[in-house]
């Protein structure tokens, strides 16, 4: 998608990432889990990859965050596996999460400009 042209910051242990245009502020690090923190439209975020899991989150609405036992429509949740990835490189992590936003921003988009129906005048 885009994530990776935000690059502000990046040495061997940190990704700090800042996209103005998704109100989008985060940094990836760690080994063993490997995290990311920050902001998403101004709603928190965050990364998590540990043992062959990661998961990826928006808070919904409330500042809720779907680990936390939200089940709101509005907040974002997803998980994967990958092969030991407390040890992924903070690239592929970064992959990882540019797919997550692609596709909470679809929903957000979906959710707030719906498709008309073939039944509309």
């Amino acid at each position: 998608m885009w994530l990776h042209e935000y690059i502000t910051e990046e040495t061997s242990g940190l990704i700090r990432v800042s996209d103005p245009m998704h109100d989008f502020t985060f940094q990836i690090s760690g080994d063993c889990p490997v995290q990311g923190w920050g902001t998403v439209a101004e709603r928190e975020f965050y990364f998590r990859a540990r043992g062959d899991k990661w998961s990826c989150e928006v808070a919904d609405a409330e500042g809720h965050l779907p680990s936390d036992g939200s089940n709101s429509s509005n907040g974002y949740y997803r998980e994967g596996n990958w092969p030991d990835t407390s040890w992924i490189p903070l690239r592929k992590a970064l992959l990882l999460i540019d797919k997550c936003m692609s596709e909470y921003f679809d929903q957000r988009k979906a959710r707030y400009y719906p498709q008309s129906s073939s039944d509309d005048p």
